[in-house]
């Protein structure tokens, strides 16, 4: 299709000029070079083709006309390649008879081939092999243009030689960046090297204050002990107890005798009680204050080691995905390479053994012979152009073994906590759990509940309006999953966030209640329940009941915490008054303040006593009188015996409830699991305490 030269059908062996174009290498053959590459191609075909005087003289023209501009931008074995493609044309003069001129012309034809070096090496060595052969045998003669061909194609070897270098110096240079790009992959820069340190540090400090907080129990369990055997066997004087008036001499003179020994006995006990009731006050004092600062390094050392897990964590997983990606580059990398290695090698031995046999044409007449064997069994050394290639490096050990458990899982706390010597008598608080977990938790249930919100709050306001199936008209409220699903029964984390998942209901034929299964429960019902059963004034006259019952299999913690007037998030020490009966020694008391204690006749040993019992049916029945406090009384179910009681005392000898409390009663175990809850009854009539 080029302008003035006729269409020519290939004939069988003649090149394809679509073929030459789009084999000529542009990085090597400039645009024009490739036009002037494609019009050799035509010449070709009028060489091998059935050709007329007509378009030999036509193919000559444009090739001339092209050259005058390719001349100055193509190799110069290209352009010579005109000069003997016109020579084999002989301007229009050639024909397919012209029997010496034939071979001459085919010749210089294969010798043209390097118009495209990289693809027809082969070729030209063939070619070049031949052409040896034939001077050495003296069956060919060279013509000045066919010298001056072989010239160029010398230079073009060379040439060839040399950009073999250079590739495999680049292709070496790749191979190597690939390799060198696993470097940049690291498992940090050892900031959680440093955090793992202070989370150890930390570790240790909270367990030192811990050890001297079980030493400040014990003898506090001692110094309080004594007190209580001081004022529990008093010692007086026998007569005391029938001591009344004297109503003649006899009796005066033995209650002048009694008056004297209770003198005597009476100062010195005072004395004793006060002194026994200092010592435990104030060694009480020093366990609270020692408990409040290991509490507050627990909270720290927790959230620290949470801080580590992340880090370490995520710097872990940043490593993997670095590691895999450079993993997939150096394969893609060496992979094509490789291809191109082969390709390499294959030009310069191709190019050596071009060299060697244009210096046997080149050569003396009677050396020729000895040249030409020494390039039949010439062996082309390619050691130099091998690329070394590298395996992939082991990937560095990213160990996270040490945060597989981490703060508020069972196999955690027992590790850190539980196992240790001091935790039987220096209980930790509630555990802070890691802040990027807590949504993590296995759930039980369906998704109705998370409408619920994240505070009770937001779970009360959605239940008050809307419109639900009200309760049986009972004084029991139902301890059923109907009841959590409408919003009417609370079931949170200590942290107050919705938890339905530390609970399983029973539900079995018919029957209401839940066994609480994990740590750090806060549940209770709403104001709006409570109203549903029959009590809605809160600062009235009030009585309810709560039935439940530690199994075989429940484990001893902190105590049993009662919440009243609770409107923020029902967690573990939410409310307005909270009342703690301890199971480790703590007694009945409101968490802090100098009115600590609630009022009770029963020691903290008896109290302990009184609730560490497994499979026993018991209820609480607490209960408020108007303009007064709220009572506290634990009983076995069974034979209704009273077991323990206690009044709020101090700043809450008088317990006022809000207009529209939240959540008026709420309960919170800690870790004592798992514990049954069979009811929750408002007894009729109300009952004053």
């Amino acid at each position: 299709h080029i302008q003035g030269v006729p269409r020519l059908p290939p004939q069988s062996g003649s090149p394809c000029i679509q073929s030459m174009a789009i084999r000529a290498n542009p990085r090597m053959l400039g645009s024009a070079c490739i036009r002037f590459a494609i019009l050799v191609g035509l010449s070709l075909l009028v060489v091998h083709g059935q050709t007329t005087s007509s378009t030999g003289e036509q193919v000559g023209a444009s090739l001339d006309k092209l050259a005058e501009s390719a001349g100055a931008v193509c190799p110069r074995a290209l352009v010579m390649q005109h000069d003997h493609s016109l020579l084999a044309v002989s301007r229009g003069t050639v024909t397919r008879q012209g029997g010496g001129a034939k071979s001459e012309h085919a010749r210089l034809g294969v010798l043209s081939d390097l118009a495209q070096p990289q693809e027809n090496l082969g070729h030209v060595l063939v070619a070049v092999q031949k052409l040896a052969q034939g001077v050495t045998n003296g069956t060919e003669q060279l013509s000045d243009a066919t010298r001056e061909a072989l010239a160029g194609i010398g230079e073009e070897m060379q040439a060839i030689i040399a950009a073999t270098n250079v590739s495999h110096q680049e292709d070496q240079g790749e191979v190597d960046r690939a390799r060198d790009a696993f470097l940049d992959c690291v498992t940090g820069e050892g900031g959680e090297s440093n955090v793992s340190v202070v989370v150890a540090t930390q570790e240790q400090e909270h367990a030192s204050c811990r050890r001297e907080e079980a030493e400040l129990s014990r003898n506090m369990s001692t110094a309080c002990a004594a007190y209580a055997a001081t004022v529990a066997v008093p010692g007086a004087p026998t007569c005391m107890l029938t001591l009344s008036g004297a109503q003649n001499d006899t009796q005066a003179e033995h209650l002048e005798s009694c008056l004297e020994l209770i003198a005597a006995w009476l100062t010195p006990y005072q004395a004793r009680v006060a002194e026994t009731k200092a010592a435990c006050n104030a060694i009480k004092e020093r366990h609270q204050d020692q408990t409040q600062g290991c509490n507050i390094l627990q909270r720290g050392y927790e959230d620290s080691f949470c801080d580590y897990r992340r880090e370490l964590t995520g710097a872990c997983s940043r490593y993997d995905s670095c590691f895999s990606s450079r993993e997939v580059e150096q394969r893609s990398v060496q992979e094509k390479v490789q291809v191109t290695e082969a390709s390499r090698k294959a030009q310069f031995v191709a190019a050596k053994h071009i060299q060697c046999y244009l210096a046997v044409i080149n050569g003396d007449a009677e050396a020729r012979q000895g040249l030409l064997g020494n390039c039949t069994s010439l062996e082309v050394a390619t050691l130099h152009l091998d690329v070394m290639y590298h395996d992939t490096p082991e990937a560095t050990e990213c160990d996270v073994s040490l945060v597989n458990t981490y703060p508020c899982q069972q196999p955690w706390l027992t590790e850190h906590y539980e196992s240790q010597s001091w935790f039987a008598d220096a209980r930790t608080a509630a555990c802070s759990p890691c802040k990027d977990t807590t949504s993590q938790e296995p759930a039980t249930t369906t998704e109705p509940a998370a409408a619920l919100g994240t505070t009770a709050s937001a779970a009360t306001t959605a239940a008050a309006v809307t419109t639900v199936a009200p309760m049986p008209s009972s004084a029991e409220l139902p301890l059923r999953r109907q009841a959590f699903d409408e919003g009417k029964l609370i079931l949170n984390y200590y942290t107050g966030e919705p938890r339905p998942s530390l609970v399983t209901f029973s539900e079995e034929g018919g029957a209401a209640g839940f066994t609480q299964t994990d740590r750090f429960l806060a549940w209770g019902f709403t104001a709006a329940a409570w109203a549903e059963a029959g009590l809605s004034d809160w600062n009235g006259n009030w009585t309810v009941q709560v039935h439940f019952m530690f199994t075989s299999d429940t484990t001893w913690n902190e105590g049993f915490y009662f919440g009243l007037d609770d409107d923020t998030n029902c967690g573990q020490s939410s409310g307005q008054v909270v009342a703690i009966f301890g199971v480790d020694g703590r007694g009945a008391q409101h968490p802090g303040g100098v009115n600590g204690q609630l009022s009770t006749s029963s020691s903290h040993a008896e109290i302990a006593e009184s609730l560490k019992q497994r499979d026993l049916p018991m209820y609480w029945e607490v209960s408020h009188v108007a303009g007064g406090g709220v009572t506290f009384k634990l009983f076995k179910e069974a034979t209704d015996e009273l077991l323990l009681q206690a009044v709020t005392s101090g700043d809450h000898e008088t317990v006022t409830f809000r207009d529209a409390p939240i959540v008026p009663i709420k309960i919170y175990l800690n870790s004592m699991v798992p514990t049954v809850f069979s009811s929750v009854k408002v007894q009729e009539p109300v009952l004053a305490a």
